[in-house]
């Protein structure tokens, strides 16, 4: 895609417009070659909706550019209400694991993931996600770590717990996965409850 912008740009003096189909998953990729290759305008459809496979999809175009290439001019924070309202207008569901606007995008499961982006958020988040209208979502489940642990309880619970405690808390959800057969995540009020068994308190 570059070549061929880089070409088509020493052929003729005009601005250059690209418009990528999805059929082999490189639709955004091309799309940002073509921009960094000298392309003036992408042409994107909310949702990737389009002929056969879709084309590059506005939602994931726009964060793309704002973070490699500094284009800011565009107010992102619709973006997810935007693909929301497509969604349910189509009829077209989104998968949960879509970029940028998916349910599970700014989805963190795993302990080491979960320290990693309290620690320092670039590490799995390329901008934050308020940016596009989402929010981070933690899961306490059997692949959590004791961090997500006291990262809920403080912020959704307004509980601080020390470590020990959180390692007990701990110790007991992945029981409750290995051994009781449990399969959904824990909500911040089971989470509360179960903190409060471990430190003895009464509810």
């Amino acid at each position: 895609m570059a070549y061929l912008v880089k070409e088509m740009k020493s052929i003729l003096d005009i601005p250059i417009e690209v418009h990528c189909h999805n059929d082999m998953g490189l639709a955004l990729a091309n799309s940002i070659a073509a921009v960094e290759a000298g392309a003036s305008t992408v042409s994107t459809c909310v949702n990737g909706l389009g002929e056969r496979a879709g084309i590059a999809a506005t939602e994931e175009i726009i964060p793309a550019l704002h973070v490699l290439f500094g284009i800011s001019q565009f107010d992102m924070s619709k973006l997810t209400d935007l693909s929301k309202l497509v969604e349910s207008l189509t009829g077209i569901k989104m998968p949960p694991n879509k970029p940028v606007t998916g349910e599970n995008a700014w989805a963190h499961g795993s302990g080491i993931h979960q320290h990693g982006v309290f620690v320092n958020p670039v590490t799995y988040e390329s901008y934050p996600p308020e940016l596009v209208g989402q929010r981070r979502k933690v899961y306490i489940d059997e692949l959590c770590g004791r961090h997500g642990i006291m990262y809920i309880a403080e912020k959704e619970l307004g509980i601080n717990i020390p470590e020990n405690v959180a390692e007990k808390v701990l110790a007991r959800i992945k029981k409750s996965f290995s051994q009781e057969g449990r399969r959904s995540a824990y909500t911040p009020s089971e989470l509360r409850e179960l903190i409060n068994e471990i430190q003895g308190v009464d509810h």
